[in-house]
Parts: structure tokens; C-alpha cells; sequence
């Protein structure tokens, strides 16, 4: 499964930028060390993959992170493929960051437990299904736990798969922090496997 974040336009309002418990937080108070924030840059004019969109997304952080203080964040992680970072920052630093035409969204980072419980009927899933409704032709970007790429109902569908841990701990196949291609998104929750039946499996497609 390739990670990809949606098409943005044009960019976001100053005030629209904070996710909600970024926002939380903030209003809290942030502690003294900062917090993680996960820093979304604006993508919509990206190659799909490749080398060029590597090095695209390399030079558009670059300009952001210049426009900061070197002092005043800790670089916790870079991302490749997708147009953004990870970063250790406090107040002052986000409200630039806010400020600045790159950055689309800031978001509180963290780890949170995936629940399925009640996805289906909120989302609409048996109502979509029965109306005749099956995802033929359509190419989606799953960014969740990983996909179970064994399954019957799944193996024939998987087009790309990458594998990040935002912790820099050691969550992929191969025990490392980044990797991609077969066998990298294998899902350790269920929960990802879960969403892509939903999207794509035959048991929907049979509804």
C-alpha cells in the first residue's frame, strides 16, 4: 500500500491548521521540552513516486526548516515520500510554522489504539455495498496498521507497500524504522486489514 495524503489545493487558513489535540494541548499549556507535532506540507503538486518526488520533498522541508531557528526544534523524523517531518517543538516555533504558505497542517504526534467496533455503520460500509457499490477500478492509498498481504480476499489487490514507525522504533518486517516494497506493510493489528477489506476485498465486492 502506498501512503499518499490527500490533494490540497490551496492552502489552509492560519486558524484551520492545528489538529484538534494539537489544539488542546496548546490551550493546556505545552510542557518546557515541547511536544511532538507531526508538520504537513502542501503535496498536491507532487509526482505520485519515485526519485524526483523524494528529492521535491526533501528541498520543500529544507525551505521550511530554514525559516526556523536551528536551536529551536529537534528533528525526530524525515519523510521520503510524503511531504512532511516530525519534530520536537514548543509554542513559538508552531505558531511560525503556522504561519508559513509550506505548511498545510500540525498535528499533536503520537500513538493511538485502533478501534473497528463501530466503523462499519458509521461510515455507511452495508448501505455502500448494497447499492451496488464495489471500488472496481479505483486506486486507494491506505495509510493505517498494514494489510494482511496473504489474505485471499486481499493478496490480488496491493499495488505498492511502505512501512514507517513516526516512534523511531523498529515496527517494520525487517526490523528497521523504514522500508518499503513486498512484505513491508504486513499488519501486526488487524486493523488495517480490516480497512482494506472494507475498501476492496470480494466479500464486499459479493454484497
Amino acid at each position: 500500500m502506498l501512503a499518499l495524503l490527500p490533494p490540497v489545493t490551496e492552502a489552509a487558513p492560519a486558524e484551520s491548521k492545528f489538529g484538534p489535540l494539537l489544539a488542546r494541548e496548546i490551550e493546556r499549556g505545552l510542557p518546557p521540552q515541547g511536544v511532538r507535532v507531526v508538520v504537513q506540507l502542501r503535496g498536491h503538486d507532487l509526482p505520485v513516486a519515485g526519485t524526483v518526488r523524494s528529492a521535491r520533498i526533501r528541498g520543500q522541508q529544507d525551505a521550511v526548516l530554514r525559516r526556523l531557528a536551528r536551536r529551536a526544534y529537534k528533528m525526530r523524523r524525515r519523510h521520503r515520500s510524503l511531504p512532511g517531518f516530525v519534530i520536537q517543538v514548543g509554542r513559538r516555533v508552531i505558531r511560525r510554522l503556522v504561519r508559513d504558505p509550506e505548511v498545510e497542517h500540525i498535528y499533536l504526534d503520537g500513538t493511538f489504539q485502533a478501534q473497528l467496533t463501530e466503523s462499519q455503520p458509521l461510515i455507511g460500509a452495508v448501505e455502500t455495498a448494497q447499492a451496488g457499490f464495489t471500488g472496481a477500478g479505483v486506486n486507494v492509498a491506505v495509510l493505517d496498521t498494514g494489510i494482511d498481504t496473504d489474505h485471499p480476499w486481499l493478496m490480488d489487490n496491493v499495488v505498492a507497500e511502505y512501512c514507517w514507525c513516526s516512534s523511531g522504533g523498529s515496527c517494520c518486517a525487517g526490523g528497521g524504522s523504514e522500508e518499503s516494497g513486498p512484505g513491508s506493510a504486513e499488519d501486526d493489528n488487524g486493523h488495517g486489514t480490516a480497512v482494506s477489506g472494507i475498501i476492496t476485498s470480494a466479500s464486499s465486492r459479493s454484497r
